[in-house]
């Protein structure tokens, strides 16, 4: 291993901004172990307390955690293309998991599609309608919002705030009201 024989002293100013330096990084060592102690101690207090309201049941049903995703999984490759087309699955047992003739929508005697694929068009006709009624609007309002065919500043003003107000609004908070009112699909 080498050695460094002529290493030049530090000056005075040169030990002063090291000393400094070892202080503020030793400062922010305990801030961050400080910080860590004590989101642990909040982690483990509302995961006590969770436990608690839950009548014991939290690390009881913790090694149960991941069966959600075991069960989620597709067992084989053809599973989710049966799963799609409404298919009979051949780990049927009788149960509403791998047959579930009320998600069907029958359109003739001998004739269904799986309910999915109603709700999916429904969706995307949602989706054209709300688009048309946007186009409509925002066209209609561009001409009270445009200078030169409003000379009038308050109007003007009013119907920009208003469009600017839209434009910001989530649209997922819109589709959440939505869905609260008329309910999913």
């Amino acid at each position: 291993m080498a050695t460094v024989d002529n290493v030049t002293p530090l000056s005075e100013s040169a030990r002063l901004i090291e000393g400094h330096w070892r202080e503020l990084t030793g400062r922010r060592r305990l801030y961050t172990w400080g910080g860590l102690v004590v989101v642990l101690v909040a982690l483990s207090g509302s995961l006590w307390f969770a436990n608690e309201t839950n009548a014991g049941k939290f690390f009881d049903r913790l090694p149960y955690f991941f069966d959600f995703f075991i069960d989620l999984a597709p067992r084989d490759a053809f599973e989710p293309v049966r799963a799609l087309f409404d298919l009979p699955s051949p780990y049927d047992d009788g149960s509403f998991k791998y047959n579930y003739p009320e998600g069907r929508v029958v359109l003739t005697d001998w004739f269904y599609i799986p309910e999915y694929f109603y709700k999916m068009l429904e969706t995307l006709n949602i989706a054209l309608l709300s688009t048309l009624i946007g186009l409509t609007f925002g066209f209609l309002l561009s001409f009270l919002a445009a200078k030169n065919l409003n000379p009038n500043p308050w109007t003007r003003g009013a119907v920009r705030r208003l469009m600017e107000f839209l434009r910001a609004f989530p649209e997922i908070v819109i589709a959440g009201f939505f869905v609260a009112i008329l309910s999913i699909g």
